[in-house]
């Protein structure tokens, strides 16, 4: 029997998805997602941001798992805390994961390094041509309202590339 991919999840992405009322996703999409205690701790700081209630019930539900890093993974001090804990655990599973991230140094890092990966607009999108939402556009909105950086420009063109624009 194959073994399914590990998919690893950076708190950007849980965050951002929360604020647009579309963690479920995750689960539609990959069936189970893999979070490190880093990257946990940095979702259920404070408890009252964004993804940290569905964070919880996801693990209730076991199809969000705590990953745990081998001892002597590889370290990346420019990334924060969560990001590199992501990258090390990809490393030490032998790199055949695929990452949830929307940091751009760790993105290079990833693409360095030969590792998979997609954020939170690329999930989106892909949810959207799936019909698993009905329109990326509101996504979009509740992504803004809740801080999240998004250029007029890509924005634009990613509607445009699922036929909302």
């Amino acid at each position: 029997m194959a073994q399914k991919r590990l998919v690893l999840s950076d708190a950007s992405p849980l965050i951002a998805l929360a604020a647009t009322g579309t963690v479920g996703l995750l689960r539609e999409l990959f069936g189970a997602v893999s979070v490190t205690a880093e990257v946990r701790g940095e979702v259920l700081a404070g408890g009252t941001r964004p993804g940290a209630i569905e964070l919880r019930r996801g693990m209730a539900a076991r199809w969000i798992r705590v990953h745990r890093i081998v001892t002597g993974a590889p370290a990346f001090p420019k990334l924060g805390p969560g990001e590199a804990s992501i990258l090390s655990a990809a490393l030490a599973a032998g790199g055949d994961c695929y990452l949830l991230l929307d940091d751009e140094p760790a993105r290079r890092e990833a693409r360095a390094h030969g590792i998979d990966f997609t954020g939170t607009l690329g999930i989106l999108a892909v949810a959207k041509r799936r019909r698993l939402i009905p329109a990326l556009k509101p996504c979009l909105e509740r992504l803004f309202e809740h801080g999240f950086h998004i250029s007029p420009e890509l924005a634009r063109s990613l509607l445009k590339d699922v036929g909302e624009g």
